[in-house]
């Protein structure tokens, strides 16, 4: 028996939980796919901007803790931002997402994996699926909301194609590291210069009980030794690193992922929306994408509400949530990826020089006012 939806949302990370929950929000039936036994395994720092609690009413119990200051740090000195965030185990925070779509109504098939979609005169109608539970079968849905990550086999089933280079990705690892000492989860530390990465950064950001401890850079200036090398210098032998780390007692398994660093140019067909790192949502300056995740797959799930209403499932009645995205953070994650390709592979020596200007005032006013008049003719 084939089965039957208004709505398939493949992957049940923040897009896609948050695609479901606003679908079902509507009254559509709604299939959540996650090709895992559960939702967020994921390598990822958990750290939340707290506008993320606050716009999805976040319950503050899947909460690690709540950092309220951010250290920029080269090997020297560093620059302190007052700033609230929320920091979260991912495999907790989206099993929580995805508990709260099927609470909605949506059905979630966990260990279940879109391999292709289905498509009848130029539009997706559906997509076939496996699981450990069953062999390959259809599901018909009306449309079809791809989540399922960085280049998504769905995404590219239907016809999209990202075409990455080198620059466009992000190569990350990190584990969870124990300490002799309490963990100080009043603090995010992240770590810029050329011993950490040309383009890019390590990071430290606090749980209850452990530290997430990693570092990322671009793919095209992956430097001699890899990042496991650099890892260990950023434990062991950072001299601000290693004081907040300082005891270590114990260490998880590497885990690594690419994380997508351009924003796809095209995000909607007949009968099909991409949300989330599917489809580039990411900052390409931070690589955080957790907030961006969820307000596109909010906004993709309540347009594909109104389509289904309006018994029009066509690209041009989905663009809406192409023009609507674009207007609210499109732009912004556009401007980020050109600033971080004027950086090039100075990215490290910009920040340390921007931690350097933190620590002197008055100079900082100066550059600061030289920039304003700059800057229109470098990021036109």
């Amino acid at each position: 028996m084939t089965a039957r939806f208004d709505v398939i949302v493949v992957g049940a990370g923040p897009a896609g939980s948050s695609a479901a929950k606003a679908c079902a929000n509507e009254g559509l039936n709604v299939a959540l796919l996650e090709k895992h036994a559960q939702a967020g395994l994921k390598v990822c720092t958990g750290g939340l901007e707290f506008q993320v609690v606050e716009e999805f009413n976040i319950d503050e119990s899947v909460v690690e803790c709540f950092p309220e200051r951010l250290y920029l740090c080269d090997r020297k000195r560093w620059a302190e931002r007052k700033m609230k965030y929320a920091n979260v185990y991912r495999k907790k925070f989206d099993s929580y997402l995805a508990e709260r779509a099927t609470e909605a109504g949506a059905k979630f098939f966990s260990s279940t994996e879109c391999v292709s979609v289905m498509k009848k005169d130029q539009t997706v109608t559906g997509v076939v699926a496996k699981s450990t539970k069953t062999e390959s079968q259809k599901i018909l849905g009306a449309i079809i909301i791809v989540a399922d990550g960085f280049n998504s086999l769905t995404a590219r089933s239907a016809g999209f194609q990202n075409n990455y280079s080198p620059s466009d990705i992000g190569v990350t690892i990190q584990c969870e590291v124990r300490t002799k000492s309490n963990v100080k989860n009043d603090s995010i530390y992240l770590f810029y210069g050329n011993d950490i990465a040309n383009c890019g950064y390590g990071w430290i950001y606090p749980k209850s009980d452990s530290y997430t401890v990693g570092l990322g850079c671009l793919a095209s200036q992956m430097q001699e030794g890899g990042l496991v090398g650099r890892f260990h210098y950023l434990v062991y032998r950072h001299p601000i690193a290693s004081q907040v780390l300082s005891g270590v007692i114990e260490m998880s398994k590497f885990e690594g992922a690419c994380v997508p660093l351009k924003q796809s140019d095209t995000i909607c067909d007949n009968g099909i929306m991409v949300v989330g790192d599917a489809a580039g949502h990411v900052a390409a300056l931070s690589g955080s994408g957790i907030y961006y995740a969820m307000k596109a797959g909010d906004l993709a799930g309540k347009v594909a509400a109104e389509a289904v209403s309006d018994c029009d499932v066509s690209k041009n009645r989905l663009q809406q949530y192409n023009k609507t995205w674009d207007s609210q953070h499109g732009k912004e994650l556009r401007r980020q990826k050109k600033v971080l390709e004027k950086l090039d592979g100075y990215f490290g020596k910009y920040m340390e020089v921007q931690i350097l200007l933190d620590n002197y005032p008055k100079v900082k006013k100066i550059v600061d006012a030289s920039a304003s008049i700059v800057k229109p003719f470098l990021f036109h």
